[in-house]
């Protein structure tokens, strides 16, 4: 279906469909603190807290995933504000509001930072090829400071985070030595987590043991080098290959090949520092996102030869 051009729009409308669900869905949940008894799905649900508020996650499972879900697809909802017709702005940017509260209640410090970091850039990217009207500018700013100042992204930031941060880096070194003793084969798809505690530095100062929050250390580990260079070509191909669609165009697959290549870029960046894309319906929005790029790529190619 996606190698039709005419279906993109529908597949992105369908994309927001589910992040005003999530959205809502994780608004709920944050405010009843209530992750049971309202449309619960699954049989396990990885409950997080921060001081005495549990984290929203929506129906994917986990916060950090949650947020990985909602990024691309408000980076989607930016898209649409700053470039569709003018009567539509008030609905994508209610949206983009909801999206953005859902994002706040998983207090992913990486998802905000990625999404902050990959918004600005998008944002003034797309003020080069079309500038919005004014009020624009003054609806985000709103946004971002009522986000600001609400105090919770001061809190989150500020307060005692009881090593999660330092985990990374501790849980990077038990990888770095897996690397180095298996850096052509690995230690084999799925072996991470009963290889890990062999792998563990003699001088290794820290209490927690556990799978490297790092994709692309976790596929070198246990893939070796043919997978480490796999798994990064799987990131850079699509943008390599969209880029020059996402700076020539200006019209609405130009649009659609930008948010990918910022949303890919986005992925990738979080994945430093979390694990998100070995979750399922991350898994599947990525290869969703490559199916909309080539047929992005395709309509180009078609065009061309017209």
């Amino acid at each position: 279906m996606l190698q039709d051009r005419r279906y993109i729009p529908v597949a992105c409308s369908a994309l927001i469909a589910a992040l005003s669900f999530q959205a809502c869905l994780a608004t709920v949940q944050f405010f009843t603190q209530d992750y049971y008894s309202f449309l619960r799905t699954g049989t396990h649900a990885a409950l997080t807290r921060f001081g005495d508020l549990i984290r929203s996650h929506g129906t994917v499972g986990v916060p950090n995933a949650l947020a990985a879900f909602i990024i691309p697809v408000l980076l989607l909802i930016v898209v649409k504000l700053l470039h569709d017709e003018q009567a539509n702005r008030p609905a994508y940017f209610f949206i983009l509001c909801l999206g953005s509260a859902a994002l706040l209640f998983t207090f992913s410090r990486s998802g905000w930072c990625t999404f902050a970091l990959s918004a600005l850039a998008l944002f003034v990217r797309s003020a080069r090829i079309k500038r919005p009207p004014p009020y624009v500018y003054t609806l985000l700013a709103i946004g971002v400071a009522v986000v600001l100042l609400s105090g919770i992204v001061d809190s989150r930031i500020s307060s005692d985070d009881q090593g999660s941060a330092q985990d990374r880096w501790y849980l990077m070194l038990i990888a770095a030595r897996m690397i180095r003793a298996h850096f052509v084969t690995g230690v084999g798809i799925n072996n991470y987590w009963f290889a890990m505690n062999h792998y563990i530095p003699p001088d290794y100062g820290w209490s927690f043991v556990y799978v490297v929050h790092n994709v692309f250390l976790l596929v070198f580990a246990e893939t070796g080098i043919i997978g480490f260079i796999a798994v990064i070509l799987l990131f850079a191909t699509p943008v390599i290959k969209l880029y020059p669609l996402a700076r020539c165009s200006t019209d609405e697959e130009g649009r659609i090949a930008l948010w990918i290549v910022t949303s890919i870029v986005g992925i990738a960046f979080l994945n430093l520092v979390e694990f998100t894309w070995a979750s399922s319906i991350i898994c599947s929005f990525y290869f969703l996102m490559l199916g909309l790029g080539d047929a992005l790529l395709n309509a180009a190619e078609g065009a061309a030869k017209e």
